[in-house]
């Protein structure tokens, strides 16, 4: 904020996942410490659907938000103010945290079962978590062996600005089945064995 201030400058915050912290209470968004040099900005693609097509921002006073090039219909609008004011979005997004919280669990448990040794990371809240790779593997071969099965995988890579100094895979689990988490796990320690032999 000091930054911001002495460079006269605008912050753009996306809380895009604040609502998913499962160990702790959410860190409090920047915009609350300077409203005017923060512009918040979130969506309720995440945390509901991204088929609502819904977002907003929270600017500071002295700016005029921009006319919208397509705001949603007066419908969806009438559908989230329900949605909010009944309390539907607080009581969703409590049965969300609770449902991704287990799936993580369940996915860290079946990693240390299927993978044992390999490091994971990630702080406990969004829907992704950053597995290590072993030494001689790269993350190009493993997302392709795993295409080859039909399996989707992402390499770290993708989300760094700079080379990372490991090789590594982000495991999405915000749409994976919870019946599901043991079998990817195990297609993943099948993938990783074939790269390796």
């Amino acid at each position: 904020m000091r930054w911001a201030r002495a460079a006269d400058a605008l912050l753009i915050e996306d809380d895009y996942d604040a609502e998913f912290r499962y160990d702790r209470r959410p860190v409090p968004a920047l915009q609350r410490l300077a409203p005017d040099r923060v512009a918040l900005i979130g969506s309720l693609s995440k945390s509901v659907s991204p088929a609502l097509g819904v977002g907003w921002m929270l600017l500071p006073s002295d700016l005029a938000p921009a006319p919208a090039a397509g705001p949603p219909s007066l419908v969806d609008q009438a559908a989230l103010a329900h949605f909010l004011t009944r309390g539907d979005f607080e009581r969703h997004l409590r049965s969300s945290r609770s449902r991704f919280r287990r799936r993580r669990q369940r996915l860290l448990d079946a990693l240390d079962r299927e993978l044992p040794g390999l490091e994971v990371s990630g702080i406990a809240a969004g829907m992704h978590l950053v597995l290590r790779l072993p030494p001689g593997c790269t993350a190009a071969e493993v997302v392709s062996a795993a295409a080859g099965l039909g399996i989707a995988l992402t390499p770290l890579q993708r989300y760094a600005v700079t080379v990372s100094p490991f090789e590594a895979l982000v495991l999405g689990y915000g749409n994976l089945d919870d019946a599901l988490v043991e079998e990817a796990a195990a297609r993943l320690a099948l993938v990783l064995r074939s790269v390796r032999s």
